[in-house]
């Protein structure tokens, strides 16, 4: 079975906290303990390990579904005090269980032995648990700290790849709010906020999925940008239209409760070299500049002038390089001058009516 980018996304980060978690209590192991006897190594590997899974569950399943609306200090808060307390239970329940079999004891008779009393009262286990408590805050800090600054952006920043600025060939979308003027003023503020946070947010998942980056959010538009990679590969923008549509469409019900209307979009596309790098000094922010993206701003401009079945415009440059998904075609719409070029644009018609709620990852 193949997997979806967001599956193969989900298995590398849990890949990455287990090893992490494997390692770090190896670490400690050899701090501790020198490498006079294997049960100590035994002992960190299998507690990093199912320390580690069940970690990267919870990350990745758990506190995705819950939790997300959580201030930040919070959401540290909450989560490092759940992991310390796993720890707590878990590290004395393998040690004991590993060095019963190892003394060839019942649990009952070395649980009560001096040597399993030592470690709980006099020896390693308070160390441990500050040990543990240390790196799961980093953990997690790093990991909430990436999900505020952007995917990757974190790591660009401490690796410095974009410190200098660097010509790139990338794809770039930006999803707009449609007729976000007159929804703002049937709304308070208070509530137009909301309602751009679900509408950003129900983006958000679709677009991840497909491997895309959110670099930036412009009053009600979302810019998303993805690496140039295989033609099937690129069309990963479009199956992150057609699921944004499908997002939106299974919350229906819940924008016209909470709000009274359902949020609608105007999608644009198009791929280029940009000169990508760090600018700024007070806040520092990797940013892509060139001609692509004001041409496609341009792009964006002209669904005003156009009466489209499908909430998309994406440039004949765009369809040299992407594999069209099966789901579309391609119809032309007009003709237009930018950067001194000549760009055709064109829309997407769906082949099936019958498309919302599936999935066409593969």
């Amino acid at each position: 079975m193949k997997l979806t980018i967001w599956q193969k996304r989900n298995l590398i980060t849990g890949l990455k906290l287990t090893g992490s978690s494997i390692l770090i209590a190896l670490i400690y192991a050899v701090f501790s303990d020198g490498f006079a006897e294997w049960l100590p190594f035994f002992n960190a590997f299998l507690i990093g390990l199912v320390g580690g899974g069940i970690i990267s569950f919870l990350e990745l399943d758990v506190f995705v579904r819950k939790g997300s609306d959580l201030p930040f200090i919070l959401k540290f808060a909450l989560r490092t005090f759940i992991y310390v307390v796993l720890f707590v239970s878990l590290v004395p329940l393998i040690v004991l269980v590993n060095e019963s079999v190892y003394y060839e004891r019942t649990l009952r008779e070395h649980y009560y032995s001096e040597h399993f009393q030592s470690f709980l009262y006099r020896e390693d286990f308070e160390i441990i648990l500050i040990y543990i408590l240390v790196f799961i805050a980093i953990i997690i800090f790093t990991r909430l700290m990436n999900q505020k600054l952007g995917q990757g952006v974190l790591w660009n920043y401490i690796t410095g790849n974009y410190y200098k600025p660097r010509e790139e060939n990338r794809i770039f979308m930006f999803v707009d709010l449609r007729s976000s003027t007159r929804i703002a003023e049937g709304m308070t503020n208070l509530q137009y906020h909301r309602f751009i946070k679900d509408f950003f947010k129900d983006l958000t998942e679709p677009i991840l999925r497909h491997g895309g980056i959110i670099y930036q959010y412009v009053g009600d538009q979302v810019r998303v940008t993805w690496k140039w990679q295989k033609p099937n590969t690129n069309a990963d923008c479009l199956r992150a239209y057609h699921n944004i549509k499908s997002a939106l469409h299974s919350r229906r019900e819940h924008y016209l409760d909470a709000y009274g209307i359902v949020p609608e979009f105007s999608t644009s596309v198009h791929c280029g070299k940009v000169i990508s790098g760090e600018l700024g000094d007070v806040k520092s922010q990797i940013v892509f500049m060139g001609d692509t993206i004001v041409e496609l701003s341009v792009i964006e401009k002209c669904f005003g002038q156009h009466e489209l079945k499908e909430p998309i415009l994406l440039s004949d440059r765009l369809l040299e390089y992407v594999q069209l998904p099966a789901l579309f075609n391609a119809e032309p719409v007009c003709n237009i001058k930018l950067s001194g070029k000549r760009f055709e644009l064109f829309t997407l018609r769906e082949r099936s009516s019958r498309s919302f709620a599936v999935d066409y990852s593969s």
